[in-house]
């Protein structure tokens, strides 16, 4: 005798009594989606305790993996992403902290360029947190080559009312001043023509110096782009984001053209952008993708014109013993202490980065190793003057330095670095609180 056919509806429950959802099986599946995933995926709980990796975040940071000794994600990036705990400080609630933030980071094979990875952080209501790291070396590189050849188009950008175009010569004097230029800065043609560009800037210490280094990344790189203050034929003040670009087909050697926007209405906004993208979150000083992408600019200075640039590496001494005996927030004001300390004894077209943990690294250009010593002499001694106070208590802080001045053997910043880096932990090794020099005996 047949069976009597059952309706859709009775075959649907039907199946579902037979084939129940397997939770078990599913976090199975889940979990082996994630392990196979190209890109490294972390789960994190609210103190930073890893609570799920997969095979590629070791793939990524190998160097960093063979030196974790614990559980805590912040440990484990604490050279390359030093100011994580910060930013996952700031603020409550879920949602997305961090997104494609790139870090370079030194490649696993010896002697490759360096890695380019990039970093997205999603914090979820509990404190807890996701984080995906890829490798985008590969993006970074085309966006470099592509940035040569597309900086023009952003010079021809002359008609909005918010923007000012004018050009210069190889040496950085104004040979085009057009009607957007005259309108937003008050100057005529007649004015400014012939001028050095240096007149559209706020005047401050050593503003040629920073316009020619400028001009110098600008013809290396194809554009550089900063923000600061600009004046007006009135001598008022106005922020402004500035783009200079390079002109290669000037018949009479590189051009350059100045782009600039009014953004003093939008201040606060742009340089707290600024501060996200360039800027370590808890020491003000750049961070490492900054200092890796303008200092191999200026080491291609190095080497297109024989000028020298030196690096100064340095490491606070008994940083773990500061965090140890008077907690992470005293190590935070270490670190925010020396930074400031640093950055007084440097030129204006000097850099001082945070590398990670408490290293710090400063790029000098045009400064050759005896007054890279100097520099690093007196940062040494300011560090080292005064204790300092937190929280009632008195904490004596020291550092130790390493030197390195490009040369013909210096091929990357990376290298650079990695000689002054040398040079530090000869410092290290021979008491502390002292600057070494590269090849110095």
């Amino acid at each position: 005798m047949a069976e009597a056919a059952l309706a859709p509806g009775e075959a649907l429950a039907a199946t579902d009594r037979e084939e129940p959802v397997d939770p078990v099986r599913e976090l199975e599946s889940l979990t082996q989606f994630v392990y196979q995933l190209p890109v490294g995926v972390m789960r994190c709980a609210a103190d930073g305790t890893v609570e799920l990796m997969n095979p590629p975040v070791a793939r990524l940071l190998p160097g960093d993996m063979a030196r974790w000794t614990s559980a805590s994600v912040y440990d484990l990036l604490e050279s390359v992403f030093p100011d994580l705990r910060t930013l996952l400080s700031a603020g409550t609630g879920g949602g997305r902290i961090v997104e494609g933030r790139r870090v370079p980071v030194a490649a696993p094979v010896p002697g490759r360029p360096l890695l380019w990875l990039s970093f997205t952080i999603i914090r979820f209501d509990d404190g807890g947190f996701a984080m995906t790291i890829a490798d985008v070396s590969a993006e970074v590189e085309r966006e470099q080559q592509m940035r040569q050849a597309s900086a023009w188009v952003t010079a021809l950008v002359q008609g909005h009312s918010e923007h000012m175009a004018c050009c210069l010569d190889r040496d950085g004097r104004i040979v085009d001043w057009t009607a957007s230029a005259e309108r937003m800065t008050g100057w005529d043609a007649a004015e400014m023509l012939g001028r050095p560009v240096d007149a559209l800037f706020a005047v401050e210490p050593s503003l040629h110096e920073r316009v020619q280094a400028r001009l110098r990344r600008a013809t290396l790189a194809g554009w550089d782009f900063d923000e600061g203050m600009m004046r007006r034929a009135d001598a008022a003040p106005w922020f402004a984001n500035s783009l200079i670009t390079a002109l290669d087909d000037a018949p009479s050697g590189p051009r350059f053209a100045l782009v600039a926007r009014d953004m003093t209405d939008r201040r606060e906004a742009s340089e707290a952008l600024r501060r996200m993208t360039v800027q370590d979150q808890l020491t003000g000083a750049y961070n490492r993708a900054y200092l890796y992408t303008v200092g191999e600019i200026e080491l291609a200075a190095h080497r297109a014109a024989g000028r020298p640039v030196a690096a100064i590496v340095l490491d606070l001494d008994w940083f773990k013993r500061v965090n140890d005996t008077y907690g992470h927030d005293a190590g935070d004001a270490a670190l925010v202490r020396v930074s400031l300390l640093c950055q007084r004894q440097l030129r204006a077209t000097d850099m001082l980065a945070r590398l990670g943990g408490e290293e710090f690294c400063a790029v000098l250009p045009g400064c050759t190793a005896a007054g890279a010593q100097r520099i690093a002499e007196r940062m040494r001694a300011e560090i080292a003057r005064e204790p300092l106070m937190h929280e009632g208590r008195s904490i004596a802080l020291s550092a130790s330095f390493g030197v390195a001045e490009a040369g013909e053997g210096t091929d990357s910043l990376q290298s650079l670095i990695a000689d002054a880096d040398r040079a530090l932990y000869r410092a290290k090794r021979d008491g502390r609180d002292r600057v070494h020099v590269a090849g110095a005996t």
